[in-house]
């Protein structure tokens, strides 16, 4: 009887050792089932959105459906306000087309990535997309641009190609976490337009690839800065640039003198003949009144007699004058085209 009581007292026991043991190991930390991670989330801005041929009412409501679809995949999406404000006084940002202008972007907005999309109506019921992640720091769409076409559909099968684009986008280039969107704090930029523009640059005597207008993003200190172009003079100008600041820079460039050899060769003809013509009209001038030696009429120095005839040059003379002054002022005119600057033109890029 006292063997049963204590046989079942130590099952007893037992299962209370048991059932202690358990709850330990699933409140541990060691013993707990391994949770899913979340997914990286990184803010990113939507800085060119173009809904061409679309209703105000369709576009917005297609922007909403793009930015949900993006927030869904793990995705920060800046708000179009906080964009606007941070770009109020660099508008000109959102027609980047180089890596300097792209990482002051990237600087401005605090982002290192950017959607960039596009959605147009080709017909009443024709629809086409193209949407980009691009990469400020390097100036490149991080995947393959997604394309999407509908045709013949409704308002409803256009969100659904913008959702689905953006799924595939997701797919592509997934968020990657947290991004340091920043160059070096010891960085400004330089915003560099010339008269006319589309003129060459060099920056600390190294030929850039950005024509002018352009936007330079360069190291805080000071710079050698050159501009030029086929048919102008080069401009050089040092500036110092202040860390994290912008910096303008308006040159307006010099035509160089076109000289054409035939102007040339008719100035210096004009100037030579005028001078042979002072000469000239200097001699009969000089020789006008004086007597005319002949064998029958010799000079006689020192006698009071001499010969009647007598040098009749003064109209040669006259003549001769007036016209070296009409050719030197032809060869000053000539001269004056010849070495003056041409009408300003647009630079043509070799």
């Amino acid at each position: 009887m006292s063997g049963a009581i204590l046989s079942s007292f130590a099952g007893g026991l037992r299962i209370l050792e048991l059932t202690f043991f358990c709850l330990l190991a699933t409140s541990s930390p060691a013993f707990a089932a391994p949770s899913a991670e979340p997914p990286p989330s990184e803010t990113i801005a939507i800085t060119k959105m173009s809904f061409a041929g679309l209703a105000s009412e369709v576009g917005a409501d297609m922007q909403e459906l793009l930015r949900a679809t993006l927030r869904r995949a793990g995705f920060n999406i800046l708000a179009a306000t906080v964009v606007d404000n941070r770009l109020a006084n660099e508008a000109r940002l959102l027609g980047c087309t180089t890596p300097s202008c792209y990482g002051r972007l990237a600087q401005v907005l605090g982002v290192r990535r950017v959607i960039e999309v596009e959605v147009q109506r080709l017909a009443l019921s024709t629809f086409a997309m193209k949407l980009g992640l691009r990469d400020l720091l390097t100036g490149k769409l991080v995947a393959p641009q997604v394309q999407e076409r509908c045709d013949v559909c409704s308002n409803e099968d256009a969100r659904q190609m913008v959702e689905r684009a953006a799924n595939t986008l997701t797919q592509m280039a997934p968020p990657t976490g947290p991004q340091e969107p920043d160059r070096p704090p010891t960085s400004g930029m330089l915003v560099l337009e010339t008269d006319p523009p589309g003129a060459r640059v060099t920056i600390d005597k190294q030929i850039r690839n950005e024509r002018t207008p352009a936007s330079l993003l360069l190291g805080s200190g000071v710079h050698e800065v050159v501009v030029e172009g086929p048919g102008y003079r080069a401009l050089r100008r040092t500036v110092e640039l202040p860390a994290g600041q912008q910096v303008p820079l308006y040159l307006v460039l010099t035509p160089l003198p076109q000289r054409r050899p035939w102007l040339t060769a008719l100035a210096w003809t004009s100037a030579a003949t005028a001078v042979g013509l002072v000469v000239a009209g200097g001699l009969l001038l000089h020789y006008n009144g004086q007597p005319v030696i002949t064998p029958t009429c010799p000079d006689q120095p020192g006698v009071m007699f001499r010969c009647p005839e007598k040098y009749d040059l003064l109209a040669g003379g006259i003549s001769a004058m007036v016209g070296a002054g009409v050719l030197l002022a032809g060869a000053g005119v000539a001269f004056y085209f010849d070495n003056a600057a041409p009408r300003r033109r647009p630079i043509v890029s070799p």
